[in-house]
Order: structure tokens, then C-alpha cells, then sequence
């Protein structure tokens, strides 16, 4: 009586019956006891058989008392899992004590919460027994028992040893060491997260790692990964699911990745130094008028000035022909500014070439939306409509008709000078080009 009142804080109960209430049982009394004193205690929650409770909903029990007493014989693997598959209150982690007569096939509840996954529990044998001299009923219990599904270890404990400090011991950490198991998995391709390389019949990808990390260093176990739902000939069902609509009806842990989902657009550039077209345009288009001003105003000196100028000065200033030791005046005058001209010119095209070789690209490469609309790309999409996209950068999509004229005529080639609309996961596959066979790079833009 000291240990029930002996109170856990934060423990809730689930009590789940596997026969019908209304088929009586010799065990009802004691099962009403025992919750009458859970409920005296802690939250309490019946679950009710014509209740579907779909795998979303909230689970908090932490402790499942199950009622499989009064079944005898009749407990079998159908009824059981059955039950668990829709379970309304209780978490995979919860730990379970299950009442069943000492009749009953204990192996089959073992079996049954190994393919499962529930690995915390303990049955409890009741028997009643009959003293006639006395005319009055005895209830015993009979030796406590667990199974670790992985390593097939039996665990028998006897009740006369219990006591409210050793209760730990009846749920032995069964995940240590799976020795060995192997845990099948499956999901759609997605980068960076799931890939199926089909040339070396492997799979790689975030997800993956993290799984095979947490599966053979944390539990000492094997990961078995398929490109297809369909089920392994031993399993009713993979352990991980990644990225598919085919749900576990019972026991679905479901994590989200905040990861960027939707729609990117998928550009070329380009990262070769092209410095031949910078070489041969040295300066902008009014340096270029002024040295070609200079060059007609030399001309017409000389012409119009013959006396004075008495040398071609295009010649000996700007190739180097030979100069008279003695020179008039207004020679001397145009020569040195035109000389100071050639100097200061010269002295740019050699910063010019020195900024050339620092930069980092030499390509339109536009960081968003805007950028994108202001430089020269077009967008070509040719596997779907882009209404929507091309009411919003007007003159920068082409229509679906011409876009598919273009992969008519070159196929993926045209991707070397177009942007396209893609899923964000593709459109960061083709990015990261792992082949490199494609002879052009591309990055990934979001549409925000």
C-alpha cells in the first residue's frame, strides 16, 4: 500500500482491454483496482474499441497498463496487433504492463511487440487460485517476464524480489545493441537529402548518412536502403520513410525539415576568363573618340600647317619613327601633349589588364529577382506553362511553343544559355553538376 501511494510526477496512463468490456473476466476486480488507484494518482485515459484514432493525434501516456486477461488460449498475434495498430493514447517510448492469464502464450505478445518496435514492456501471469478448505480465492502472480527481440534473450523475474527501488530492472535498455539488425528504408529521390546512384547501385545523400550513422555506430545494426516502396519479403513494413504518402498506421514518428521547397529558376553562367574581348576593348567608346579626334587633329596640322610642322606627328609619336634633333615650337608643343595623352592611356590599359587578372568572373551572374530582370537571360520552359512567372517579369519568358522548339533543336544544350523553371531540389542537383558532363554550369535562383 506505501509504494501506490508512492507518487512519479508527470506519469500518465493509458489503460487498453483487448477483449470487449462487456465480456466478463475473473480478473475484472483486480484490474478495477488497479486503476481506481492509477486514476487516484495520475491521468487516466480508457480507450474505447469503435474509436479510430489516426496516427497524428496526440499520444502522451507514458505508461500503458493492457488488459489481455480473461482470454486464455485465445490470445492470439491478429488480436493483439490489431489493437495496437490504432493506438490512441500512448507513445512507442511509453512502457507497457500487460495482465494475462498464466495460461496464455506469453511468446505471442513477444512476437508480437517485436514487429512492432515496442520494446519496454513487461507481461504480468495472473492466476487465481482456490483454496476450498477455506472457501476463498487467492490471486498469485506468476513469474514476470520480457524478451529482447534482437538479441532473442529471455527476462524472468520473480515477484517475491520486488521491491519500489528496483523497478528499472524490469525494462532493460533492449536498444544498446540490436547485434546486428537491419533496418530497411525507402523514400523518393531528393537532393541533397536521398540519391540513388544507379551506376555503382548504391545510395548516398543527407538523410541517408544520418541514418546509417545513427543505425551502425549508435545501435551496432544495418541499413538496407530500396528505391521502391515495395515491402522486403521478411517485413510488413520499412522501419524509415522518407518523402512518400504511404504512412504507418501505428507508431509514426513524423519529422519535418524546414527546408526550402517549391519552385527555382535554374541559370547558366559561365567562369572562363575571357580576356581577349576586354583586350581588344581596352577602354570605353569616349577614350576612343578622343584618340581618334587626335589622331585627325595631327593630321590636319601637318597639313595646314606645313611650315611649322614639318614632321608626320601620328609617325613619331605614336610609332616610334625617328625625331629630328631640332624641332619647331608648335611641334615640340603637340608632340609633348600628345606624348602626356599616350602616357596617361597606356597607364590605364596596364591597370585595366591588372584588374582582369583579380577578378573572380567575368559573367552576368544575377543573385535575384531583380538582377535577373535587368540582365539578358531569358527564361525558356519547355516541360510546363510559366503564365504566372511571365506575367511577372514581362519580356523575360518565352512562350512554351518556341521554348520547345529550342529543345528541339538542341536538346539540353539550350540550358547553356537559358534559364528554366524546376523543383528547388532538381534545380540544386543539376547546380552541383557531380558528372560534369553537361560542358556548362548552372546555379540555382529562388523565386521569392
Amino acid at each position: 500500500m506505501q509504494e501506490q501511494n508512492t507518487r512519479v510526477e508527470g506519469l500518465e496512463v493509458c489503460v487498453v482491454q483487448l477483449r470487449e468490456y462487456n465480456n466478463p473476466s475473473p480478473f475484472d476486480d483486480t484490474v478495477r483496482s488497479l486503476v481506481k488507484g492509477l486514476e487516484s494518482n495520475y491521468p487516466v485515459t480508457i480507450t474505447q474499441h469503435d474509436i479510430f484514432h489516426w496516427m497524428y493525434q496526440d499520444r502522451d501516456a507514458s505508461l500503458v497498463l493492457m488488459d489481455a486477461s480473461g482470454l486464455g488460449t485465445k490470445l492470439t498475434d491478429a488480436l493483439v496487433s490489431g489493437r495496437l495498430d490504432t493506438h490512441e493514447c500512448y507513445s512507442k517510448l511509453a512502457k507497457f504492463v500487460v495482465l494475462v492469464e498464466s495460461t496464455s502464450n506469453k511468446s505471442v505478445l513477444a512476437d508480437v511487440f517485436g514487429v512492432l518496435g515496442i520494446t519496454n514492456y513487461l507481461i504480468v501471469p495472473l492466476e487465481i487460485s482456490v483454496d476450498d478448505a477455506r472457501n476463498d480465492t487467492e490471486l498469485v502472480v506468476g513469474q514476470l517476464y520480457t524478451k529482447n527481440h534482437f538479441s532473442h534473450q529471455e527476462y524472468l523475474f520473480d515477484i517475491d524480489e520486488h521491491n519500489s527501488s528496483s523497478v528499472g530492472r524490469y525494462f532493460p535498455d533492449k536498444l544498446s545493441d540490436v547485434f546486428g539488425y537491419r533496418f530497411y528504408m525507402t523514400g523518393s529521390f531528393e537532393f541533397p537529402y536521398v540519391l540513388y546512384q544507379e551506376r555503382t547501385e548504391s545510395a548516398a545523400g543527407l538523410m541517408v548518412e544520418a541514418i546509417r550513422h545513427l543505425v551502425k555506430r549508435k545501435l551496432n545494426g544495418t541499413l538496407a536502403l530500396r528505391s521502391t516502396s515495395k515491402m522486403p519479403s521478411d517485413r510488413s513494413e520499412h522501419d524509415v520513410i522518407f518523402d512518400l504518402t504511404k504512412f504507418r498506421t501505428h507508431f509514426l514518428h513524423d519529422f519535418t525539415l524546414l527546408e526550402r521547397g517549391g519552385r527555382c529558376l535554374l541559370c547558366p553562367f559561365r567562369t572562363e576568363r575571357d580576356f581577349m574581348s576586354h583586350l581588344l576593348k581596352p577602354f570605353s567608346v569616349g577614350i576612343w573618340l578622343v584618340l581618334g579626334t587626335t589622331f585627325v587633329v595631327c593630321r590636319l596640322l601637318v597639313r595646314f600647317f606645313p611650315v611649322h610642322i614639318q614632321h608626320n606627328l601620328i609617325e613619331m609619336v605614336f610609332f616610334g619613327s625617328g625625331v629630328p634633333y631640332r624641332l619647331t615650337f608648335p611641334t615640340r608643343i603637340v608632340s609633348f601633349g600628345v606624348v602626356l595623352l599616350v602616357f596617361f592611356l597606356s597607364e590605364a590599359y596596364i591597370a585595366k589588364i591588372i584588374s582582369l587578372m583579380s577578378l573572380a568572373k567575368y559573367y552576368e551572374r544575377p543573385e535575384t529577382v531583380q538582377e535577373l530582370n535587368q540582365s539578358k537571360l531569358l527564361i525558356a520552359n519547355p516541360f510546363s506553362d510559366s503564365k504566372q512567372l511571365a506575367e511577372n517579369l514581362p519580356g523575360k519568358v518565352l512562350s512554351k511553343k518556341r521554348a520547345k522548339e529550342l529543345y528541339q533543336q538542341r536538346n539540353h544544350t539550350m540550358f547553356g544559355e537559358y534559364c528554366t523553371v524546376e523543383q528547388c531540389f532538381m534545380a540544386m542537383l543539376a547546380a552541383s553538376d557531380l558528372a560534369g558532363e553537361r560542358g556548362y554550369k548552372q546555379y540555382a535562383l529562388a523565386l521569392l
